[in-house]
């Protein structure tokens, strides 16, 4: 399961004809994937205005897309000292932290469950998934469940809701999610080295092990099988 920070668009105010359009090179840089350049031109904004929200919100999804999240963490709280109402900052801070597996700081905002779920579908999948990795499965399948009402349910939320089923230790629950979510995307081989996959990061080992098994006994040779089951 991904979730990943998106370049985020914040009107530039009060600000010089020189600065947009560093500001818009930047970001069209960055939108490219030309890191370095991105890189260069918000650095350039902040020597002149280390206040500048914008540019320290993109410099954090640039960090963030080059896998520095230390320093993703670093510039969204300088962001958020200046303007501490932003959601998507807020939201690209929690995912610098999840991807460091800090899953406690990584809850939006007060860093701890509130009980009525986010409207946003990227901040459910964020609370949800640090509180089952921090050991609150329970508190995860109240915000998980709901998203599956729906005909097209997210494949990522149905795995989710499978790990937190198994991390809540109701094993049945998880096998019938799992079981959904693999029927007809892989062969049975796939899916039980799948199910090993969701089962061990829910530690639940001995469910993990009898996956592997199955997926060794009927294709040793599948890619990872051997490693996953050692490990």
């Amino acid at each position: 399961m991904k979730l990943i920070a998106s370049a985020i668009a914040i009107t530039l105010l009060l600000v010089s004809d020189t600065t947009r359009q560093t500001f818009e090179s930047a970001m069209q840089a960055l939108n490219a994937g030309e890191y370095p350049a991105a890189e260069a031109g918000f650095n350039k904004i902040l020597a002149a205005d280390p206040r500048n929200v914008s540019a320290l919100a993109n410099l954090g999804v640039l960090y963030a897309k080059t896998h520095r999240y230390g320093k993703a963490i670093q510039v969204y709280q300088r962001a958020l000292r200046v303007s501490p109402q932003l959601p998507q900052i807020q939201l690209d801070l929690g995912l610098a932290y999840l991807k460091q597996e800090d899953y406690v700081h990584a809850l939006p905002t007060s860093g701890r469950y509130t009980p009525d779920p986010p409207s946003d579908h990227q901040a459910t999948m964020l609370l949800a998934t640090c509180l089952t990795f921090s050991g609150h499965p329970d508190q995860g399948l109240t915000l998980l469940k709901p998203l599956m009402d729906t005909a097209d349910a997210d494949p990522a939320a149905l795995y989710l809701l499978g790990v937190a089923y198994a991390r809540a230790g109701q094993v049945e629950q998880a096998q019938e999610v799992f079981t959904k979510l693999f029927a007809g995307s892989a062969t049975p081989t796939q899916a039980n080295f799948l199910l090993g996959q969701a089962y061990y990061e829910a530690a639940q080992f001995h469910e993990a092990e009898q996956a592997y098994q199955a997926v060794l006994q009927a294709d040793p040779s599948l890619p990872g099988a051997i490693a996953s089951w050692a490990r």
